[in-house]
């Protein structure tokens, strides 16, 4: 038999994760606001920030949990063939650029903990 695990976040679970959403989404903002190509992410990471915020202190329910994370967009297109930029090092070998290491780096926690938000809790 084949049992589905289900997740019970009380209220203050949720505020936590909105607390490290809130960090998460900080960190990203500063790497984003230093590659011109990126300034359409910065708007929007910069509005669930202040989604993050007004939850925070107005508080919320599931749907609105679950639309910040809707909202909260990926930096690429990651369909079934997509593959990270790559760039040819000195010796010519193609390796990950360190700007993509970088944003990687504070995206991928930014796009699990709001991946979170969508699983429902109970309040």
């Amino acid at each position: 038999m084949d049992f589905m695990h289900e997740h019970r976040y009380n209220k203050e679970q949720r505020l936590q994760q909105l607390s490290e959403l809130r960090l998460a989404l900080r960190d990203l903002i500063g790497v984003v606001s230093v590659r011109p190509s990126f300034a359409h992410l910065k708007s929007a990471y910069e509005a669930a920030l202040a989604d993050v915020e007004n939850l925070q202190l107005h508080g919320f329910e599931q749907e609105h949990l679950s639309a910040l994370s809707r909202a909260i967009p990926d930096a690429f297109h990651r369909h079934k063939e997509w593959i990270p930029p790559l760039e040819r090092d000195a010796i010519g070998t193609l390796i990950e650029p360190e700007w993509f290491l970088s944003l990687e780096s504070k995206l991928q926690p930014v796009l699990s903990k709001a991946r979170v938000l969508r699983e429902l809790g109970y309040y």
